[in-house]
């Protein structure tokens, strides 16, 4: 029991290092409009650590429930966030919600297959 614990903590820890240090900045910067990026105001106060601190949690929920062999926490993660986040009136808030999302299942899979592959 010890071992996997340790296989899900070390997969899940170095996961996250590379998302929040190579991958989460350069999709950052892609999706900026005109140069500039939309949520540099955001990233300049706590909502930006609050938005890190959410998407770890989202990825550890996810990736624990399939290890645990609860694949159904993905239709309960899709509608809570499309319960809680959609807004029409703005695209580009949308379009970093959108990817995000993605990024965020794509991850836990990620983890989950490495999971998977060691165990």
């Amino acid at each position: 029991m010890m071992k996997l614990a340790l296989i899900f903590g070390s997969i899940f820890i170095v996961g996250e290092i590379l998302l929040n240090t190579l991958v989460f900045p350069n999709l950052k910067k892609r999706l900026s409009v005109d140069g500039e990026d939309t949520a540099s105001s955001v990233s300049r106060n706590s909502k930006a650590d609050y938005a890190l601190l959410k998407g770890v949690l989202e990825r550890f929920v996810l990736f624990f429930a399939l290890t645990i062999n609860l694949p159904q926490i993905l239709v309960v993660f899709g509608a809570l966030k499309i319960g809680t986040r959609l807004d029409k009136s703005d695209a580009i808030k949308n379009d970093y919600f959108i990817i995000g999302n993605f990024s965020s299942i794509l991850a836990a899979l990620i983890y989950f297959a490495v999971h998977q592959s060691i165990h």
